[in-house]
């Protein structure tokens, strides 16, 4: 199983967002730091920027949300789901994009952390 790990705000807020509408499952609970959701075998790693992960590195870096990196999540209609984001109050990039495979867009989880959503060409 792959597993990823995002640092959010919130884990509980964190974990409705990927649950509610992006299809994962809830997995583990570890204290109100850590969630853990589940999805076609990835493994994502809610955790508080409270947690040991989210320490000072020795250069003196600070993990935190957000960033270029995230996680692709396969979707069967992408502008329902964006339209759903969109009118439950989650601020999603205004157009979806087209790609050499299908469509793309861009939407942020409560946190600030991306998730790309790609809904394949058909076929």
């Amino acid at each position: 199983m792959v597993k990823v790990r995002y640092f959010v705000d919130d884990p509980a807020v964190a974990e409705h967002f990927y649950v509610d509408y992006l299809g994962f499952s809830r997995a583990v609970q570890l204290g109100s730091a850590v969630r853990v959701v589940e999805r076609n075998g990835v493994s994502l790693w809610l955790t508080s920027t409270g947690t040991a992960a989210a320490r000072r590195r020795p250069s003196g870096a600070l993990p935190r949300p957000g960033g270029w990196n995230r996680l692709v999540v396969k979707v069967d209609d992408l502008e329902g789901l964006i339209d759903r984001l969109v009118d439950d109050g989650h601020a999603a990039q205004a157009d979806s994009y087209s790609g050499t495979f299908g469509l793309h867009a861009v939407v942020y989880d409560p946190s600030g952390n991306p998730v790309e959503l790609f809904q394949p060409v058909a076929g």
